[in-house]
């Protein structure tokens, strides 16, 4: 297996429908996503393979973090963390303090841990915003302020919208009166999608392929770990890793991850950590298509990227060090492009209300 990028660029508006059936009707809206989700990039690319062997192990691709990119490693951007809490231009951190009313005190235990803004003003979170890889470093080292970046999501991915009508399966002639709009996300003429990827020998270094509904045309590419522009993204995304041992980190999900029924990110079940606080998106529901079995796969609930989590560490010392938290949460092995994330020591439990 070969590592390192592919940059996918569309040739027009794309389609990436939030996995809920519409019926097809005078002003029916489909709700869609602005950035692809990670079954729809992991399948159109996986099919470069597929339709050359229908025999491909489905290992023979994995893909990690989906980004959006300019023309250059200044222009990369991950979805931001909801932490970067923000009042006009200033942006804050958090204080993490425990409560002490008993109706503060989670269903589950002792669990009464809050995340609070470091200011008293109202305050948003950046959802449908764009965090540079420049400013990656900023935030894992953040105190009281944030010294970061945030673009809008809307002024790299436009939302452009096209109106459709039904047509008869057999006969294909238009069904009156059954229109719907569809949401398409444009990418800005300078932009592009670029995924982290891992793939066997015969994966193709460019072409064109399908990807999102309706069939829309995109442009791939593979850029090579080892070329000029592979290790220079390496560079920016790479943080540097603190060598003391701590007892908590801060977890910030790069792509959704699914949610076991407690309504934690399943990939934590079983690892030395316990959840203690978090600042998260409302959870989305996603499903996708089974090949193998030529049916849909059963819909999960997945936390959205740039959500955040508060972990403790629980193993056999009281304390470890980054690269080991990394091992243990098994940081940057790609898959279906869901669970990745990245992870720092954090700091904000010595601050008291």
């Amino acid at each position: 297996m070969e590592r390192g990028y592919i940059r996918i660029k569309p040739f027009g508006g794309l389609f990436f429908g939030k996995g809920r059936p519409f019926n097809m009707g005078d002003e029916t809206w489909t709700e869609a996503e602005l950035l692809p989700p990670p079954g729809v990039v992991w399948g159109a690319l996986f099919s470069q393979l597929w339709y050359r062997d229908k025999n491909t192990p489905l290992d023979s691709l994995k893909i990690g973090k989906i980004m959006v990119m300019g023309e250059n490693v200044t222009q990369l951007y991950l979805p931001a963390p909801l932490d970067i809490f923000s009042a006009g231009e200033t942006r804050y951190h958090h204080k993490f303090y425990w409560q002490e009313k008993e109706g503060f005190l989670h269903w589950n235990g002792d669990k009464n841990v809050l995340l609070k803004p470091e200011t008293e003003e109202d305050v948003e979170s950046p959802e449908q915003e764009l965090l540079s890889a420049s400013s990656l470093k900023a935030y894992a080292g953040a105190d009281k302020t944030f010294d970061v970046n945030t673009s809008l999501l809307n002024d790299l991915v436009k939302g452009e919208f096209k109106i459709g009508i039904a047509r008869s399966e057999e006969t294909r002639v238009v069904k009156e009166g059954l229109l719907y709009t569809v949401n398409l996300a444009h990418l800005g003429e300078e932009y592009a999608f670029l995924v982290e990827a891992e793939y066997s020998s015969n994966f193709p270094e460019e072409g064109v392929m399908k990807m999102g509904g309706e069939g829309k045309l995109v442009h791939f590419k593979v850029i090579e770990e080892s070329s000029e522009l592979g290790r220079s993204l390496n560079t920016a995304l790479r943080l540097p890793e603190p060598e003391d041992q701590v007892g908590f980190f801060k977890l910030y999900l790069t792509t959704p991850a699914p949610l076991n029924a407690d309504g934690i990110p399943r990939f934590l079940e079983g690892k030395p950590f316990s959840v203690e606080a978090g600042v998260t998106g409302k959870p989305q529901l996603f499903g996708g298509f089974d090949l193998d079995l030529r049916r849909p796969k059963p819909k999960e609930l997945l936390v959205p990227a740039g959500s955040v989590y508060i972990l403790e560490y629980r193993g056999d010392s009281e304390r470890c060090t980054v690269r080991r938290a990394k091992e243990l949460l098994e940081c940057g092995i790609y898959g279906n492009g869901l669970d990745q994330f990245e992870i720092f020591p954090y700091y904000g439990y010595k601050r008291e209300k």
